[in-house]
């Protein structure tokens, strides 16, 4: 039996909360066996090249899927640079072959490395919108600074909110610019 063509990146996707993404492979790999061995869930840049790919955990779900894991939000700041939809993924060389059918452990290594390959990550089918919650005191007295909590807002693709921005309006005949000029600060 002739050798296989080695496999190629196809697709990378967003999932639609952002906190993940999925690889596809035109064909089936040898699951990068040689690399990481059995191993379940392993770092992403031993296998591949993107934003992130060092905190980034990877597995395979098949044969041509790979499915990252980015870290909690908790585990980030607003400096961390992730997978973004048009990033580029890259496989690193000497990292994938095709499948072995194979029973002969020297037909198997003789198999070629897939060179490398690179595709651009799409944006999410479906994106989750973001929910935003503020917490704040009831009431403050003069010279109190107000506190407006938006920790427990969601939607945020698995990373900090990147711009907030609070717009103070009243319904009345009430003049809010000074608020408003000392919430911008």
């Amino acid at each position: 039996a002739s050798e296989p063509p080695a496999p190629l990146l196809q697709s990378a996707i967003l999932s639609n909360s952002g906190s993940s993404a999925t690889i596809t492979f035109d064909s089936d790999t040898n699951k990068a066996i040689t690399i990481i061995g059995n191993s379940a869930s392993w770092n992403c840049n031993v296998v591949f090249s993107f934003n992130g790919a060092a905190m980034c955990f990877c597995s395979f779900h098949s044969a041509n899927t790979v499915f990252i894991s980015f870290p909690p939000a908790s585990k980030i700041n607003i400096t961390t640079i992730l997978l973004m939809p048009n990033d580029k993924i890259s496989v690193k060389p000497s990292t994938i072959k095709a499948i072995c059918r194979s029973r002969s452990i020297t037909v198997c290594a003789s198999y070629s490395f897939a060179p490398i390959s690179t595709v651009s990550t799409l944006a999410p089918i479906n994106p989750t919108i973001p929910i935003v919650r503020l917490s704040m005191p009831p009431v403050i007295s003069n010279c109190d600074n107000l506190i407006v909590d938006i920790s427990s807002s969601t939607g945020s693709a698995g990373r900090p909110f990147q711009i907030v921005k609070l717009i103070v309006s009243a319904s009345n005949e009430i003049d809010v610019s000074v608020l408003q000029m000392n919430i911008s600060k």
